[in-house]
């Protein structure tokens, strides 16, 4: 997972909610699986997964056969809407330093 190639120091630079993003860059994950992966407490995380929906950067689901059961992913439509080319090299010139870092 990207998130696991990413060292604990460098993620603990990140935000909760960037923590979120890293975490769920690698595809969907459920509730449980974010809270194994982001430095926060669950009601943290549950209050912030609740505000990156809000803000149409999550989207959530349930399971056909488990409503309990939520899954989380990235929009990724909305995350870039009005990013420009700039900040979106900036942002890759920035992942590119963490992952160099988290090869380590």
């Amino acid at each position: 997972m990207l998130a696991e190639t990413v060292s604990k120091p460098i993620r603990n630079f990140l935000s909760v909610d960037g923590q979120i993003i890293l975490a769920l860059g690698t595809g969907p994950l459920q509730a449980s699986e974010i809270y194994g992966q982001v430095d926060a407490s669950q009601p943290t995380i549950s209050k912030r997964l609740g505000q990156l929906i809000d803000m149409g950067i999550v989207t959530m689901r349930h399971t056909p056969d488990d409503r309990r059961c939520s899954i989380y992913s990235l929009n990724a439509c909305t995350m870039w809407r009005g990013v420009d080319a700039n900040a979106a090299g900036q942002a890759h010139r920035l992942a590119l330093i963490l992952e160099s870092y988290g090869a380590k």
